[in-house]
């Protein structure tokens, strides 16, 4: 079932109207396939795998694709890691930048940014994994303020 991800795509594995259309919104299935790289099929595939709670789909991924990938997604020490460790998609970036430059995001961003801007792209991504370790690893910066809820 799980050969040969690199010419699957989550299609193949989820009829789910919701997750899809979130995923692809108003992609047309031939838009999205147009832009499909190993690295998007990669993480296409985790994060179904999340969504879905299917391990065996997860540890094939893994298996498969991620040695031919530049995004592995490795969730450890947020705080020394960007959104830019994490895509490299334009539209996403776009929205979450809110037209700064690549440059002057970087050097305006603080951990209270840092976290937000994680969770921002878990909720465009529909990560949920991203959005349950940003919440984890940034939860010391607001033990002032009653921890979060």
């Amino acid at each position: 079932m799980y050969s040969d991800l690199r010419n699957k795509t989550i299609f193949d594995f989820t009829d789910d109207d919701y997750y899809l259309h979130e995923k692809v919104g108003y992609l047309s299935l031939e838009e999205y396939l147009s832009g499909l790289t190993i690295d998007n099929r990669y993480i296409d595939f985790l994060r179904l795998a999340d969504w879905t709670e299917n391990l065996e789909l997860e540890r094939e991924a893994e298996k498969q694709l991620a040695s031919f990938c530049k995004f592995t997604l490795d969730y450890s020490d947020l705080k020394n890691k960007t959104i830019f460790d994490f895509t490299d998609d334009k539209k996403i970036i776009k929205e979450i930048l809110l037209g700064d430059s690549r440059k002057k995001y970087l050097s305006d961003l603080t951990m209270f940014g840092r976290h937000h801007d994680f969770l921002e792209l878990a909720d465009l991504t529909k990560d949920r994994k991203l959005e349950r370790e940003a919440e984890k690893q940034f939860k010391y910066l607001y033990a002032d303020f009653g921890g979060l809820e």
